[in-house]
């Protein structure tokens, strides 16, 4: 009798099929390699669905080879939302002077209110650009931490 190959080194992670399934430990396989035997979470499942499983993650892997997502030879296709894009800048900025007309120092208006300058208003604007950014950064480490949690937040308060 020969003994068993161990299991091959898995593309990324912890090494598949040498302890079986641990709840809370990652693991790795690649998809085009991936069998019954070599997936925790598919043994102890009637083998027919396990098989179905299988050949579904195999056809993820064929089209995730097939449309890579970061292409290296992407047509240009999004020239025609530059122009959009610009108009819709446009419009908001001249909206934005339009609305505030001229704010010298100390103007005054009908009910005797001082406005605030405008350098004032830029910089409330740039700062609350920042903590938008901030924001932003945010969410996307928290996201990167808590993947499933980003997936239920879409699900339930999503449109």
């Amino acid at each position: 009798v020969q003994p068993s190959a161990p299991p091959a080194p898995a593309t990324m992670g912890a090494v598949v099929g040498a302890g079986g399934f641990q709840p809370g430990r990652p693991y790795r396989v690649n998809p085009l390699d991936a069998r019954v035997d070599n997936l925790p979470l598919l043994q102890g499942i009637p083998v027919k669905d396990a098989e179905r499983k299988v050949e579904e993650i195999h056809k993820g892997a064929h089209l995730a080879r097939e449309w890579p997502p970061l292409p290296e030879q992407r047509p240009i296709r999004d020239v025609c939302w530059a122009v959009p894009f610009a108009l819709a800048c446009t419009v908001v900025v001249y909206g934005a002077v339009w609305s505030s007309g001229r704010w010298p120092r100390g103007v005054v208006d009908e009910e005797g209110l001082r406005l605030p300058p405008a350098s004032s208003m830029a910089a409330a604007g740039a700062a609350g650009g920042v903590a938008s950014m901030l924001a932003a950064l945010g969410f996307a480490l928290l996201a990167q931490r808590a993947p499933a949690c980003v997936v239920w937040t879409s699900l339930v308060f999503g449109p």
